[in-house]
């Protein structure tokens, strides 16, 4: 069956620790992403509190003038750290086809402790454990120390 729109999958069989539950919300998932593209979720665990913070904390970035959030763009096109204006990214540019930028900012971080291990730095890792690139702290107190945090609460469900 295809989807049709956007569903609202709850997590709770995930985290049940039964192999089914795993497996059920997995597929749904998979199914989403391939159908819509999108999906919702619900029961996932994360502190509403954490969630309040790093959203206050993205809004203040993003109320931030143009020429502020341009002091942390990315270092490079493949480097997925650092801020992105609008129009610079197309997701139609992963499809190899040529369309005018999406309409939308954006703001990546990965992994803040990356070991020093070969597997992270060698050449088939490429960028995906570059560095992370940071706005001033005296510019946004809180935000380096605080916006890992929400990968932490995401990595205590994997």
């Amino acid at each position: 069956m295809t989807l049709h729109y956007v569903p609202i999958i709850n997590l709770a069989p995930y985290f049940s620790g039964e192999p089914d539950g795993k497996a059920a919300v997995a597929q749904a998932v998979n199914q989403a992403c391939k159908d819509i593209g999108f999906l919702a979720i619900t029961e996932h665990q994360i502190p509403k509190e954490l969630i309040d913070k790093v959203s206050g904390l993205t809004r203040q970035f993003f109320d931030l003038p143009l020429a502020e959030k341009r002091k942390v763009d990315r270092p490079s096109p493949e480097m997925v750290r650092g801020y992105s204006a609008i129009a610079e990214e197309s997701l139609s540019y992963s499809l190899e086809e040529s369309a005018p930028g999406d309409l939308k900012e954006s703001f990546s971080i990965g992994p803040s402790n990356v070991p020093n291990e070969d597997y992270y730095h060698n050449a088939e890792a490429g960028s995906h454990f570059a560095p992370n690139v940071w706005p001033a702290e005296a510019l946004l107190p809180g935000f380096k120390p605080d916006w890992p945090c929400a990968q932490s609460g995401l990595k205590l469900h994997r």
